[in-house]
């Protein structure tokens, strides 16, 4: 029985490989097609460039969004440490802001 199993996952290994030579042989037509192609290879180039810029993108975003956490935690370490010290007028008015800007739509307008 151990060799009928062997012979049928051959088959089907076979069958896969031909399936797959027929998708490789149609994808490759599409894109060289002297008609059509270059401008089908244009677009997925387009495409590719396009991920690209976004995944660059997101990753100034990651590292952005990642250093301003690790500013604001040694900040509240700072102040659990020295918490103290009087705050200074700027220090105060921009925490007034950022409280407000929590419970308004539009905190500039104010």
């Amino acid at each position: 029985m151990a060799s009928r199993s062997s012979e049928t996952e051959k088959d089907s290994d076979t069958g896969l490989w031909i399936l797959a030579s027929f998708g490789l042989g149609a994808g490759l037509m599409y894109f060289f097609d002297p008609q059509a192609g270059r401008r089908r290879r244009s677009l997925v180039r387009d495409q590719y460039d396009h991920l690209c810029r976004r995944f660059e993108e997101a990753q100034r975003v990651v590292v952005r969004d990642a250093s301003h956490r690790a500013i604001g935690l040694m900040a509240q370490a700072r102040r659990a440490i020295r918490h103290d010290e009087p705050a200074d007028d700027a220090v105060l008015a921009e925490r007034v802001r950022s409280a407000l800007g929590r419970f308004t739509s539009h905190p500039g307008a104010i």
